[in-house]
């Protein structure tokens, strides 16, 4: 007799597709970024503390969630995400890439505490 011995089959680890894109073209990709995800990856809002907190990501993290946090303040007072991505471009330049906006409210957070940390021609 023919015995067939078990797999020891272990459980798949789950896909961890809570990532960030490489470099987000403009401030629409990256609200996209945070609402829906890109590329098949998790919503940034969606992302766990122990996720958020990864080392690969966590300074991108903070870094996009400068503007984030700008949007859904913005999207809270009835602004569309484009009229909030255009609102973000006045102030810091429509030509202006996304990592220099950012370097921008990082400053603007020590710069501008009366106001919140927010630029002061941004209505959050």
């Amino acid at each position: 007799m023919n015995q067939v011995d078990e797999v020891n089959a272990e459980p798949l680890e789950a896909v961890n597709n809570a990532n960030l894109s490489h470099l987000p073209r403009d401030l629409s990709a990256l609200w996209q970024e945070y609402q829906h995800g890109l590329y098949g990856m998790k919503p940034a809002r969606l992302f766990t503390t122990e996720e958020r907190n990864n080392t690969k990501l966590k300074q991108k993290y903070y870094r996009r969630n400068q503007i984030w946090q700008i949007m859904v303040k913005q999207s809270r007072r009835g602004l569309t995400p484009e009229q909030a991505a255009n609102e973000i471009y006045m102030v810091y330049g429509a030509r202006t890439s996304v990592t220099k906006i950012i370097d921008c409210i990082i400053k603007d957070k020590e710069r501008y505490k009366e106001t919140g940390g927010f630029h002061p021609n941004l209505s959050v």
